[in-house]
């Protein structure tokens, strides 16, 4: 059983290695197994910040209140920079180089279901952060309930969706490893950026 501080609301999301392994001690995952497990490490990193997220809301002393809504709002640049960059970028990679229109369509309309809920979250955000009064923990959890499993639902059918790629073969698809890696690299500017937001509000606070 999960410990009550983490991995819950919302599971984590298995990487196909290690489904893999737990069926056979020689099973070596091939590329298309190997990037949807660093896109599960990813997704992971969304879940693990949204249940933290989740679970401290409600317990927010006052005086931590800016910092807790300014780790809240990194989260969200992170889940916005990630999905943009997918729809911007690898989506239409994967669509050019397996000569299938479309193929990506229907994780880009999950994007759409979470995308409202996730907005209304954002602008209370920005809201509580001009103005700590207005905080409610109560309420950052009720608005996470609006969208958070619609959300997580996406992030973990995202990764058969990408192991599904082998029907395309190896030698079609190579470039998307290597690309999938270049983008990771090109969009990490955002962890700079975050850490002088933290700076700004002139408070710490560990999840």
């Amino acid at each position: 059983m999960a410990n009550v501080y983490a991995d819950h609301p919302f599971p984590l999301i298995a990487s196909p290695a290690y489904e893999g392994k737990k069926l056979s001690k020689a099973f070596e995952p091939d590329m298309f197994e190997c990037v949807a497990g660093e896109m599960a490490c990813v997704h992971n990193m969304i879940v693990r910040g949204l249940n933290s997220i989740y679970l401290q809301a409600p317990n927010i002393p006052l005086l931590e209140v800016p910092a807790f809504i300014q780790y809240s709002l990194i989260w969200y640049k992170l889940v916005h920079l990630h999905h943009s960059c997918e729809e911007s970028d690898f989506f239409p990679l994967i669509e050019k180089i397996s000569g299938e229109t479309g193929i990506m369509s229907g994780n880009v309309e999950q994007h759409h279901a979470f995308q409202e809920g996730l907005a209304t979250f954002h602008l209370y955000l920005k809201q509580c952060a001009n103005d700590p009064i207005q905080f409610s923990g109560n309420r950052i959890v009720s608005l996470i309930d609006s969208f958070g499993r619609v959300l997580v639902q996406h992030l973990t059918e995202e990764i058969p969706t990408i192991v599904g790629l082998q029907s395309f073969g190896a030698q079609k698809m190579g470039r998307m490893e290597n690309r999938f890696a270049e983008d990771g690299k090109k969009n990490m500017v955002w962890p700079t950026e975050a850490a002088a937001v933290c700076v700004q509000a002139r408070a710490c606070w560990v999840g």
